[in-house]
């Protein structure tokens, strides 16, 4: 009977022992992980007693911002039901509200009780709550008593007007935009389509979610997509790199074969029956496969992916404010940029096939690259970040990320997009009084019942570039009939804001 005790007690201790491990461990190890979790309830009550701070875009327009559920009720129209409380109940209730409804839904991202963070809501989530470098949730929930304390405000570099533009233009297509100013880098639009209203979240989040089309995807950073001919953009600084004559004759009959190094390969034109005499920018203006998969043939696999180095393939794309999990890189090949290419992976890869990928985001900075002299910026959503008394905490400055051409180099590629709104692929889509550079794209998917995507790479004026912008319309069959007309339009609010 001792001995039964004995055991007992000693099985207690060990168990007792062991508990006590456990709550150490995630109570003191663990807990800031924990709490800094986006669904975390007990980290929701404790961000309920840090009033958040609003975000707003470029002109002060408010994007995302905190209400009392009086407040928010009188801006919604309708009662606001029960909210979660800070045990307690002495901090007010406040309620996260966007009054542009569905137009920032994912780049901005949503911040709800039930479903937790995304987008900046998210990644900015401790600048919003003023949190300090060392300080955590748990820390300020032992200091807070009476008043809720104060984060950050944040001024974006979003423009609502661009942004309208290209959400407008999306209605009924699927797909993304980005604009972004070629000299500095700011972002001005970054839309996803289909979108949805983050005000109307918590209340329909299944009927949302029933919607599919990774409709909850920034697809601008989230998603990469096949590129097609926008990328022979790429491929050009990789040509004119290696000496390439831009006019040296080349005669497009519609198809032709290269052979190398023991491999042989043919390329045929979407333009069966040829196109003639072609140079280098008359080749870049109508988009010929047949000109550019032979010239990078002849020009070597080292020189095309050089240039995919230099554009940033590869590489995570420093956009500090999203989170980089969230950011997709472009590729060559999966896993990034390969040592070599066989012959016919870079012929079909030069004019943006074979395993190509890239995202809409990396695809706006190369337009901006072109559009800056050859220098590619690093890319910005915040502005600034003001804090409670009203002092800047944090100034944007523009800074160089890659320069992947040369002045000269740029100025010869840019020549060519001129072109093709002039008399190539993107004619048509000009804008009177306004001299546009642009390319199209058409991304064939590699099932004939797909219908292909839709790129199109523009920026304008051209002689002294304010914006840049890249749009992909998913099935959208070819860039200058489905992505063209939504990049001239957000090219219009831009310039309508200098005029």
């Amino acid at each position: 009977m001792t001995r039964s005790i004995k055991r007992a007690v000693l099985g207690l201790t060990l168990c007792f022992g062991i508990l006590s491990l456990g709550l150490v461990y995630w109570q003191l190890v663990k807990a800031d992980e924990l709490l800094a979790k986006p669904g975390n309830l007990r980290s929701v009550y404790e961000e309920q007693k840090i009033w958040r701070g609003g975000i707003f875009d470029r002109n002060g327009e408010i994007l995302a911002k905190s209400y009392t559920s009086e407040e928010a009720g009188k801006v919604l129209g309708r009662k606001i039901g029960p909210t979660i409380r800070p045990p307690g109940d002495q901090y007010p209730a406040q309620i996260r509200l966007y009054p542009k409804g569905d137009l920032f839904t994912h780049v901005v991202g949503t911040y709800s009780l039930i479903y937790g963070r995304s987008g900046l809501e998210d990644a900015l989530n401790r600048l919003l709550l003023g949190l300090g470098p060392g300080e955590s949730i748990q820390s300020l929930s032992q200091q807070l008593v009476d008043t809720p304390r104060r984060g950050n405000d944040v001024v974006l570099t979003l423009d609502s007007k661009i942004q309208a533009a290209a959400v407008s233009a999306f209605t009924g297509k699927s797909g993304a935009a980005v604009a972004v100013e070629p000299k500095t880098g700011r972002v001005l639009a970054m839309a996803s389509s289909p979108t949805f209203d983050p005000n109307q979240l918590d209340r329909k989040y299944q009927e949302i979610n029933a919607a599919g089309n990774q409709i909850f995807l920034n697809k601008a950073v989230s998603v990469t997509y096949t590129p097609g001919s926008v990328m022979k953009l790429v491929t050009s600084g990789g040509l004119l790199r290696a000496g390439l004559d831009v006019n040296a004759v080349y005669e497009d009959t519609g198809r032709d074969r290269v052979e190398a190094n023991g491999e042989s390969r043919e390329v045929v034109d979407l333009v069966k029956e040829g196109m003639g005499s072609l140079d280098f920018f008359s080749a870049l203006a109508r988009s010929s496969n047949t000109y550019f998969a032979t010239r990078a043939a002849l020009a070597g696999d080292s020189s095309f992916l050089d240039a995919a180095r230099r554009y940033g393939f590869g590489q995570q794309i420093p956009l500090w404010e999203l989170n980089a999990k969230n950011i997709r890189n472009s590729s060559i090949q999966k896993g990034g940029v390969p040592a070599k290419l066989k012959l016919g992976e870079l012929m079909d890869s030069s004019y943006g096939q074979a395993e190509v990928q890239v995202t809409p985001l990396h695809m706006a900075m190369i337009g901006a690259a072109i559009a800056n002299g050859g220098s590619m910026m690093r890319p910005a959503l915040v502005e600034k970040v003001i804090n409670p008394k009203q002092e800047i905490v944090y100034q944007f400055k523009p800074e160089v990320w890659q320069t992947p051409l040369s002045s000269g180099e740029a100025k010869l590629i840019g020549e060519g997009m001129i072109d093709a709104v002039e008399y190539g692929t993107a004619q048509g889509l000009a804008i009177d009084g306004v001299q546009l550079a642009a390319k199209t794209g058409t991304a064939e998917l590699g099932d004939p019942a797909k219908a292909p995507h839709g790129w199109f790479v523009a920026y304008a004026p051209a002689e002294d570039p304010v914006i840049a912008v890249a749009v992909v319309v998913e099935h959208g069959k070819t860039g200058g009939g489905s992505a063209g007309p939504i990049a001239r339009d957000m090219i219009l609010a831009a310039l309508s804001e200098r005029r």
